[in-house]
């Protein structure tokens, strides 16, 4: 339950109140291959990219039923923007980090933009922790965003790390400014263009 009711209420009139600028950049973002810039600064001015984010950060911090019937809402003005807020809407990670950790992500306010990724890369251990590396090929939004979630498996003499449960698996959060993003998404099925890479 959010520690926040109010919060939880204001959530549940987002997608009406982001109608009118979804629909104005619809096009755009049909032409862009990605959500425009103006799309994005409505989305994010009106906390669409709070839904998880603990309500002390500022966050809606919304169970994830709610998150996923406001989600469908979205969908149904526009599915390639639901895709993206989804995606895009990763604060819930904050429980999972170190009080340092949270202090630098959410440095600039209550909705950081931290597009994730499900698919592996490789952690190898090294003298300061790790080092992570990999080619993670569907991150959508994360050109708009400014925090990569990248999950990776733990090796060692270039095997996967075993624990008691299987294998090591790890999940980074990296700034966006430290990797490269390769343009790779293109789409002959206009409903789906406006999802960035």
């Amino acid at each position: 339950m959010p520690s926040c009711p109010q919060l939880s209420r204001a959530a549940e009139y987002l997608p009406e109140v982001l109608r009118p600028a979804i629909e104005k950049h619809r096009d755009e973002a049909e032409d862009l291959r990605s959500l425009p810039g103006g799309l994005l600064d409505d989305l994010r001015a009106n906390g669409a990219f709070r839904l998880n984010t603990p309500s002390e950060l500022g966050g809606f911090e919304l169970p994830l039923a709610a998150t996923t019937a406001l989600i469908e809402r979205l969908a149904r003005i526009d599915g390639p923007t639901a895709w993206i807020v989804w995606n895009l809407t990763a604060g819930f990670v904050a429980a999972f980090l170190s009080e340092a950790s949270v202090d630098r992500v959410w440095a600039d306010g209550p909705d950081p933009m931290i597009a994730h990724s499900s698919q592996p890369g490789f952690l190898v251990p090294s003298d300061n922790g790790f080092r992570l590396s990999g080619e993670w090929k569907i991150v959508s939004g994360a050109d708009a965003a400014q925090w990569l979630g990248l999950l990776a498996l733990v090796m060692e003499d270039g095997r996967p790390r075993m624990t008691e449960v299987g294998p090591d698996w790890r999940f980074r959060l990296v700034p966006r400014s430290s990797v490269t993003v390769r343009d790779t998404w293109h789409s002959d099925r206009r409903s789906i263009r406006g999802l960035p890479p």
